[in-house]
């Protein structure tokens, strides 16, 4: 981390600048260099494979919390994609507002719904949203990105399983697998993806957002002690919308 910032944060301010004022595509010693300027200190091999991770059709990076930003359109040239270009008034830093909204026409347990959710109470609460993924787009990367006083907390996500299919050509059919299972094996996942984000140490904090279920109350306090050890909290997300932030060492304790 650099003045409070990560590298993958440095880069993406600078490609946005970059953009703003007109140097797009920008070379990876544009990106290199502007960096660099503001932040001495910052060494070049630090930052070539986190640009490689940031970038949609390049390999051997590690994954970013930006998820991938970047895409390479010639030899050493690269342009921001969609969504993560500048607007007008752009100047680089994370917009406040939701990327995301709730979409009425889905479950209230969905994952974007949840994601939501979750997104504006921690705004609430005084974060400040780094990055929302695109949910119905199935956008890798973490999910939630968050920082408060210098604390990065990040979040993996999951809904809560319908009983039939939501979209395509089978829409309104009963699913094969029972919401119950399925949402024994999402949370698997989840868990699955917070171990790495641990193992990561790239964050301060780790933790996983549910919609407040059952049969998800039941699982959590069966891996209690697996959370309590990775020190992974929960947040639950009420049909209402009301999010409740469990810290690990309480999860095992039945909601009062």
């Amino acid at each position: 981390m650099t003045c409070g910032k990560y590298n993958w944060q440095l880069l993406l301010d600078c490609a946005r600048r970059l953009t703003a004022n007109g140097r797009s595509p920008f070379t990876r010693i544009d990106l290199i260099e502007c960096v660099q300027k503001a932040h001495p200190e910052t060494q070049r091999r630090s930052l070539d494979p986190v640009i490689q991770g940031m970038t949609v059709n390049l390999s051997g990076g590690p994954p970013s919390a930006a998820g991938t930003p970047f895409e390479q359109v010639g030899r050493g040239e690269f342009r921001l994609r969609g969504d993560a270009k500048p607007g007008p008034a752009d100047t680089g830093s994370p917009s406040p507002e939701p990327s995301n909204a709730i979409d009425a026409s889905r479950w209230w347990a969905w994952e974007g719904n949840v994601q939501h959710q979750i997104a504006q109470h921690l705004r609430v609460e005084g974060w400040a949203v780094l990055r929302e993924a695109d949910t119905a787009r199935g956008e890798r990367g973490v999910d939630l990105l968050a920082e408060k006083d210098s604390t990065q907390l990040a979040i993996e996500v999951k809904g809560y399983p319908e009983t039939t299919y939501a979209r395509g050509p089978r829409r309104g059919e009963p699913k094969p697998t029972s919401p119950s299972l399925q949402a024994s094996h999402w949370l698997a996942n989840a868990l699955m993806t917070a171990m790495k984000l641990v193992g990561d140490e790239q964050y301060d904090r780790v933790a996983i957002g549910l919609p407040d279920m059952p049969r998800y109350r039941s699982l959590l306090r069966q891996l209690s002690v697996a959370l309590v050890r990775l020190n992974v909290d929960v947040l639950l997300v009420t049909e209402g919308g009301d999010v409740e932030f469990v810290r690990a060492a309480d999860v095992g304790t039945p909601p009062g």
